[in-house]
């Protein structure tokens, strides 16, 4: 008999405009402000048993605005803040390379989503990626697993979200009741 392994359902979670306000090239943690409905959204979802990984662009490392280690760091700051309220991020991956580039890892481009597969043993076909930019739909596309836009950063209409959000609470109530 061939054992099976369990695979894990994930929500792929955009960091700017989706979790916190929009930090505009910086990676200041004294102009952080995590939106509040992130708190209950994420404690949902690890309720639900989804892994939540956060899957962010941050060019302005390669634009000279920060280092890496900066964005570390803030990302550090983020997890700890969201933990504080008992919401867990079980992983973090971003791009840290210029749009001019050309990379795989930069959003719509799925190679995050696929080093979190490998790395996570995620089931991407029952997965969802949440985010407030076109480029986040489509990375939903492009990796093959479903999309929820949210309207608290870009704001702008974006076209091919399975399902549309006020706000990342919204969000994850409606991915719960898909399961």
């Amino acid at each position: 008999m061939a054992l099976t392994f369990y695979k894990s359902r994930a929500v792929f979670i955009d960091r700017d405009g989706t979790i916190n306000e929009d930090m505009h090239y910086s990676a200041d943690e004294r102009k952080l402000e995590i939106l509040e409905s992130s708190y209950p959204a994420i404690k949902l979802l690890n309720q639900a048993d989804y892994k939540v990984i956060i899957i962010t662009n941050q060019s302005g490392v390669a634009r000279g605005n920060f280092s890496e280690k900066d964005v570390k760091k803030l990302n550090e700051v983020i997890i700890k803040k969201l933990k504080e309220k008992d919401a867990v991020i079980n992983g973090v991956y971003l791009c840290p390379h210029h749009p001019d580039e050309n990379c795989s890892c930069r959003k719509p481009k799925p190679g995050m989503i696929l080093r979190a597969k490998k790395n996570l043993n995620i089931d991407i076909k029952n997965s969802y990626m949440v985010g407030d930019m076109q480029s986040d739909i489509d990375l939903a596309k492009n990796s093959g697993c479903k999309s929820v836009f949210v309207l608290t950063g870009a704001g702008i209409d974006v076209k091919g979200a399975d399902y549309t959000a006020k706000d990342i609470l919204y969000a994850a109530e409606w991915i719960v009741k898909q399961n």
